[in-house]
């Protein structure tokens, strides 16, 4: 297994920690997700992918603790789905200059969909 395929966890992992610091500290772990993605979605040359590795080790490097996986005991609370969901409404009712609430959110949901049907299948 390449490093690439431990971006979809690691990338939901990483913005959900982020929180704590404000809304930028997202930008972490949607970027270990859009690696994660643009590897599966696309068939990419192998120096590409190694530079998309680097850089995602690079900021995990920066935040470490970010990214430490959830162990046995730490369990998802699903009501805080619909935190994430009225979060993306409040962003949509108004233009912005910076897409950020709306892009991260989304890539955020498309991962948490991505992980609960691994786990049910």
């Amino acid at each position: 297994m390449r490093l690439l395929d431990s971006y979809l966890e690691l990338g939901v992992v990483g913005m959900a920690r982020a929180g704590a610091s404000g809304w930028f500290g997202g930008n972490y772990g949607a970027a270990l997700l859009a690696g994660y993605y643009m590897n599966q979605e696309h068939d990419l040359p192998e120096h590409v992918k190694e530079g998309i590795e680097r850089t995602c080790e690079a900021y995990r490097e920066l935040k470490p603790e970010w990214f430490v996986l959830l162990d046995q005991e730490e369990q998802a609370v699903p009501s805080l789905l619909q935190h994430v969901i009225d979060g993306l409404r409040n962003n949509l009712k108004q233009f912005r200059t910076s897409g950020h609430g709306l892009a991260l959110g989304v890539m955020a949901l498309k991962a948490l969909a991505a992980c609960a049907s691994a786990t049910t299948v």
